[in-house]
């Protein structure tokens, strides 16, 4: 596909290699490891997502502002808090989390006054 945007993305990742590549202090303007990796992998895959919806599965277009991960991003606000409010959840952690997270949305009380109420 010849469009302007995708060559953006293309210039965009030769860019952010070449400012990792940069010689500078550690703790200042740069990002961490994961936070590049997932900024790149996300520049990288996004055309390439685009293209494969607009061959594929002959779409018109493609509203890649509609792309999030908030339900994702909430669920693991769930683990951490679940955690004891530690960012740095475990993998057994998260194992533990989601298993109570799943009873829950099993579990529902009765009242005479209120009815059924989810936990």
């Amino acid at each position: 596909m010849d469009d302007d945007r995708f060559t953006f993305f293309s210039k965009f990742v030769q860019w952010l290699d070449c400012w990792k590549n940069l010689k500078r202090n550690k703790r200042e303007g740069c990002l961490s490891e994961e936070t590049f990796f997932a900024l790149r992998h996300t520049v990288n895959t996004i055309p390439e997502l685009i293209k494969y919806i607009l061959t594929e599965h002959n779409f018109k277009y493609v509203l890649t502002g509609k792309f999030q991960t908030d339900n994702l991003e909430a669920r693991f606000g769930q683990y951490r808090q679940m955690s004891g409010a530690n960012y740095h959840v475990t993998v057994q952690e998260i194992l533990q989390a989601e298993k109570k997270l799943r009873i829950k949305s099993v579990l529902t009380l009765h009242s005479d006054k209120y009815g059924t109420i989810s936990l």
